[in-house]
């Protein structure tokens, strides 16, 4: 009996830590696929954190809405959000939305979309030059997976 109840046991801490966390999905934005420029946590109750993670780092917070293969985030707080409450409750409590960002979802990765509706698929990146930018731009691929199928 005692045999039982320490596999039942191990079974029970083993399948712990995989049940915690499992509904958050992480996108992260890579620039020239080194460079982790930023990243997005979506919560289960439609709520996100975003990350700069680039040059200097900071969250802001807000709600998502994902719409046949579009994804909006609403952003409502910038820099820090109250511990003592929730990011659904914080948001509650913010008269109005600072910004608006569209997204375009393909499998696992995520277009950014500009405001006339075209991909972002490459983007600048003001740190590192090329040697030959001035003739052919100075342009790099720029990519968004998700941990997990949206």
């Amino acid at each position: 009996m005692k045999k039982i109840l320490n596999i039942f046991t191990l079974i029970l801490i083993f399948n712990i830590g995989k049940s915690f966390g499992q509904d958050t999905i992480r996108l992260k934005g890579h620039l020239r696929e080194t460079f982790l420029l930023e990243s997005f946590e979506l919560y289960p109750d439609k709520t996100f954190k975003w990350t700069n993670e680039y040059d200097l780092s900071w969250s802001e917070y807000g709600e998502y809405k994902i719409e046949k293969n579009k994804l909006t985030f609403d952003f409502y707080i910038w820099m820090w959000k109250p511990t003592s409450m929730s990011i659904k409750d914080s948001i509650s409590k913010v008269p109005k939305k600072l910004s608006t960002r569209i997204f375009e979802i393909d499998e696992k990765r995520i277009y950014p979309i500009t405001e006339k509706g075209k991909r972002v698929i490459k983007m600048k990146d003001p740190y590192y030059r090329r040697k030959w930018s001035w003739l052919f731009g100075n342009k790099y691929e720029y990519k968004i997976m998700a941990d997990k199928k949206l």
